[in-house]
């Protein structure tokens, strides 16, 4: 984005003294449009310069997008799980003596002494402001102005102290008798508060994990929602809306990771999904349309153990705890705001919120990822480990999900289009849904049902020809006979549809017309791509090649009855290629997952084990044979001369990531030798090549206000030459 800006600069700057002759002119505008760029990049497949990182100390204090401060706090044992609190911290507050109060991180003392805003007060009788002060018997303040003595008004962002001490509008009083308002506190007396509700920050807990898992090569996480919201007695809350979104993306109607209504219990359930390069999310509940304040939650927490400090991602958020009793008064605004509160749908999500207020079947839209694309590139050669050029089959792609308040999947949307084939190998991609399994005796557990017949499948047994999902592998695969023949059933009642186009959107007619998979096709996975002979026409893969783009599904899967989020996992699924030169045969892994299509699969690590706990698609030094990548990713060029993992790899920091087991370098992918990788070109112009990984309606805009703006000094300079 940095060159965009400067070539939005320079385009201007150009124009204007073109057009006007006056430099001055072109001045005004900059600052404007280095503002309307601004840092929407994601992902730039072409973007140069070192990237690498150390591992960053996990803070003790985060902050808000409103900039208040919370304290994070973890205990736990190494290697385990521990729990992290997050809480409101006024880190700069303190108070002593006979009576101290103290608010907005500051400082009070004597014996009756009263400060606000950053200020501090010692004394007898002593009080600060706004950086403010007043002293003497009697002292009458206002406007951001203090004063002390035995009789002290104050008001208006001012604190008064004495025998007899008024203050409202954020101040603070002490003495014998003390009334506050507006977010204020009285000591050594009487308080009393009034008018506007407090300003809420909930505190919030979460599971932590410390030590090193098994890593499968993501640059993405998921953890798990597993929230029950409650009051300050412990009370839980029905009904209210929480919602968790990434502060940081910059497309405003992409952000949100998570909505959903609370049950009876006052719990939810689901997960989010974020890129690994993420720092932290927020969280907002909202009950009767008001809302508390956002409470930032850190992607990695420091944890106290046995060994020291040590940093723990979060592996689950769990609870809220809103610091009220009466849950029909939260929040910043009044009780009971009949507009913010309104829910036309009835489905317990208020319209302001709600992404279909009129539909009570669905409440939100979740995009993976928030913004951009991501790439995911597979080598072919499996079970044999490949050249890790990562270019035999890559698609671009992006999904979304609609939910209902219950954070149920209702819907999923996805655009995938084919980007490069490097290989010799034909292919076609798939995705797989979960599904259950009914055990059936079988007369025969000798064979597996791979390849007894010309077609791949044993009609003697289709049972064991049948796609399984992780759990059921194991059971498939187990020496008992009584469960190594299995039969496909499945829960699931969906409808499939897809449209394929080229890259100028006309219609290939070899999409998918809506249908109702039964379990046999669901097993083996919904057709996305076709032949990848038939699906793009060059290979994308060697230096110099003219960029030939391939063809892009649009799919739509709806879940007639609709899916938890947690029986579906995060996105992108279970999204897999099949083999299509390749039939199944005895050197496939007895262990890896097959369908009666009976083709070599190839899958994302993470989704199969063997009876052992061994990762089938991870090789023998844990490598794996497809990954996931953020934004429009450029793949290295064809050939084991520029092996991912090597020294001539267009990714240098790839090694340093995998060494670190995901640790540092966590953004690999943007520091690259475009000399060594494939160079994507421009999709629509030259100046949109400053633009990979930005929303193409925020490009549009950019393009839309540029148009404008020519216009306007071209208009100009023809009214000055008149």
């Amino acid at each position: 984005m940095k060159k965009l800006s400067i070539l939005l600069m320079i385009l201007i700057l150009g124009a204007t003294v073109n057009c006007t002759g006056k430099k001055k002119k072109a001045f005004l505008m900059l600052p404007f449009m280095a503002t309307l760029v601004g840092d929407s990049e994601t992902g730039n497949s072409n973007t140069s310069g070192s990237a690498s990182e150390q591992e960053a100390s996990a803070p003790n204090e985060v902050t808000n997008s409103q900039n208040e401060s919370f304290e994070v706090v973890a205990n736990g044992s190494s290697g385990s799980t521990g729990t992290a609190i997050i809480s409101p911290s006024d880190p700069n507050t303190s108070g002593s003596g006979d009576s101290g109060t103290s608010s907005n991180n500051t400082s009070g003392s004597g014996d009756s002494g009263t400060s606000s805003n950053n200020t501090s007060g010692s004394g007898d009788s002593g009080t600060t402001s706004n950086n403010t002060s007043g002293s003497g018997d009697s002292g009458t303040t206002s406007n951001n102005t203090s004063g002390s003595g035995d009789s002290g008004t104050t008001s208006n962002n001012t604190s008064g102290s004495g025998d007899s001490g008024t203050t409202s509008n954020n101040t603070s009083g002490s003495g014998g008798s003390g009334t506050t308002s507006n977010n204020t506190s009285g000591s050594d007396g009487s308080g009393t508060t009034s008018n506007n509700p407090p300003v809420l920050k909930p505190t919030v807990v979460v599971s932590v994990s410390t030590g090193d898992s098994q890593f499968l090569y993501e640059n993405t996480l998921t953890v798990p929602v597993n929230m029950t919201v409650t009051d300050g007695n412990g009370n839980a809350i029905p009904g209210a809306v929480v919602i968790i979104t990434d502060s940081t993306v910059s497309n405003p109607n992409g952000n949100t990771l998570f909505q959903q209504v609370t049950n009876g219990s006052g719990t939810t359930g689901g997960s989010i999904t974020v890129n690994s390069t993420t720092e932290q999310v927020e969280v907002v509940v909202i009950v009767n349309g008001d809302y508390t304040n956002p409470i930032p939650i850190p992607i990695v927490v420091p944890v106290q153990t046995e060994n020291g400090t040590e940093n723990g991602v979060i592996t689950s958020i769990d609870n809220v705890q809103i610091p009220v009793d009466n849950t029909n008064n939260q929040g910043n605004s009044s009780s009971g705001n009949n507009e913010l509160a309104k829910d036309s749908d009835g489905d317990g999500v208020p319209d302001s919120i709600d992404a279909f207020p009129n539909d009570p079947t669905k409440a939100s839209t979740i995009r993976y990822p928030a913004e951009g694309l991501y790439t995911i590139a597979f080598e072919d050669l499996f079970p044999v480990p490949g050249d890790a050029d990562f270019n035999d089959y890559v698609v671009q792609f992006y999904n979304e999900e609609d939910l209902n308040s219950k954070g149920e999947v209702v819907e999923i949307r996805g655009k995938y289009q084919h980007v490069a084939k490097g290989a010799g190998y034909n292919h076609e991609l798939r995705l797989r849904l979960p599904y259950g399994l009914k055990s059936e005796s079988c007369k025969d557990d000798n064979n597996r049902g791979h390849g007894n017949d010309a077609d791949g499948s044993d009609d003697d047994n289709p049972g064991n020809s049948t796609g399984i999902n992780s759990n059921a592998l194991n059971n498939r695969n187990s020496k008992d006979k009584e469960s190594n023949c299995l039969t496909a059933t499945s829960d699931l009642d969906i409808s499939y549809e897809s449209l394929i186009t080229d890259n100028s959107g006309s219609d290939q007619k070899t999409g998918i017309v809506r249908f109702n998979p039964n379990s046999e096709q669901l097993f083996q996975g919904l057709l996305i791509l076709g032949n990848s002979s038939k699906t793009i026409q060059g290979q994308n893969a060697k230096k110099d090649e003219t960029y030939k783009p391939g063809h892009i599904a649009s799919t739509k899967i709806v879940f007639n009855k609709p899916i938890a989020k947690q029986t579906l996992g995060p996105a992108p699924y279970d999204l897999f290629i099949n083999v299509l030169s390749k039939k199944i045969n005895n050197s496939y892994p007895s262990e890896a997952p097959s369908s009666s299509l009976g083709y070599f699969e190839i899958h994302l690590p993470g989704k199969y084990k063997t009876s052992s706990g061994k990762d089938v698609y991870l090789d023998n030094s844990g490598f794996p044979w497809a990954i996931v990548v953020p934004g429009l990713w450029a793949w290295p060029l064809e050939g084991s001369k520029y092996d991912i993992r090597k020294g001539n790899s267009p990714y240098p920091d790839f090694i340093l990531w995998t060494n670190s087991k995901g640790k540092t370098n966590k953004n690999w992918y943007l520091n690259i030798d475009q000399s060594k990788a494939y160079n994507l070109p421009d999709h629509l112009s030259p100046l949109l090549a400053y633009l990979r990984g930005v929303d193409s309606i925020n490009a549009g805009i950019i393009l839309g206000i540029l148009s404008v703006s020519f216009g306007f000094l071209l208009l100009r300079k023809n009214f000055i030459a008149t």
